[in-house]
Protein backbone atom coordinates (compact mmCIF):
# COMPACT_ATOMS: atom_id res chain seq x y z
CA UNK A 1 0.00 0.00 0.00
CA UNK A 2 3.26 2.27 0.39
CA UNK A 3 1.82 3.94 3.63
CA UNK A 4 3.75 4.22 6.59
CA UNK A 5 2.18 2.26 9.81
CA UNK A 6 0.10 4.40 11.50
CA UNK A 7 -0.23 2.23 14.80
CA UNK A 8 0.42 -0.95 15.77
CA UNK A 9 -1.28 -3.64 18.44
CA UNK A 10 0.90 -6.23 20.27
CA UNK A 11 -0.18 -10.19 19.50
CA UNK A 12 -1.38 -11.53 22.76
CA UNK A 13 -3.60 -14.09 21.43
CA UNK A 14 -4.48 -16.25 24.47
CA UNK A 15 -5.66 -12.92 26.11
CA UNK A 16 -7.82 -11.68 23.01
CA UNK A 17 -9.33 -15.24 22.26
CA UNK A 18 -10.28 -15.50 26.58
CA UNK A 19 -11.74 -12.00 26.02
CA UNK A 20 -13.59 -13.32 22.92
CA UNK A 21 -14.73 -16.60 24.46
CA UNK A 22 -16.21 -15.19 27.69
CA UNK A 23 -17.93 -12.60 25.78
CA UNK A 24 -16.28 -9.67 27.92
CA UNK A 25 -14.43 -6.77 26.36
CA UNK A 26 -10.27 -6.60 27.09
CA UNK A 27 -10.53 -3.92 29.49
CA UNK A 28 -12.84 -6.11 31.84
CA UNK A 29 -10.52 -9.58 31.07
CA UNK A 30 -7.27 -8.01 31.30
CA UNK A 31 -6.97 -4.42 31.94
CA UNK A 32 -3.19 -4.50 32.92
CA UNK A 33 -2.24 -6.42 29.63
CA UNK A 34 -0.42 -4.45 27.04
CA UNK A 35 -2.54 -5.65 24.18
CA UNK A 36 -5.29 -3.65 26.38
CA UNK A 37 -3.41 -0.76 26.92
CA UNK A 38 -2.49 -0.31 23.04
CA UNK A 39 -6.12 -0.47 22.37
CA UNK A 40 -6.78 2.35 24.53
CA UNK A 41 -3.86 4.71 23.17
CA UNK A 42 -5.08 3.72 19.59
CA UNK A 43 -8.15 5.01 21.09
CA UNK A 44 -7.22 8.28 21.88
CA UNK A 45 -5.05 9.20 18.56
CA UNK A 46 -8.06 8.46 16.80
CA UNK A 47 -10.55 10.54 18.97
CA UNK A 48 -8.08 13.42 19.13
CA UNK A 49 -8.74 15.84 22.42
CA UNK A 50 -11.86 15.77 24.47
CA UNK A 51 -14.10 18.33 23.75
CA UNK A 52 -14.85 20.90 26.19
CA UNK A 53 -18.56 20.36 27.34
CA UNK A 54 -20.73 23.91 26.68
CA UNK A 55 -22.54 24.89 29.59
CA UNK A 56 -26.29 24.89 29.04
CA UNK A 57 -27.95 27.96 29.21
CA UNK A 58 -30.32 28.75 32.15
CA UNK A 59 -33.71 28.85 31.69
CA UNK A 60 -35.16 31.90 32.26
CA UNK A 61 -38.27 32.26 34.89
CA UNK A 62 -40.72 34.82 35.93
CA UNK A 63 -38.07 36.39 38.63
CA UNK A 64 -35.85 37.02 36.14
CA UNK A 65 -37.98 39.19 33.77
CA UNK A 66 -39.29 40.71 36.97
CA UNK A 67 -35.55 41.19 38.45
CA UNK A 68 -33.94 41.96 35.45
CA UNK A 69 -30.71 43.69 35.65
CA UNK A 70 -30.34 47.04 33.52
CA UNK A 71 -27.98 47.26 31.20
CA UNK A 72 -26.76 43.62 30.74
Amino acid sequence: MNCPVFFSVPNDYPTVISSINRGKLLSEVAPDKEVTKSFDRMAELLEGPAPKKAVPERKKGILDSLFRRRGV
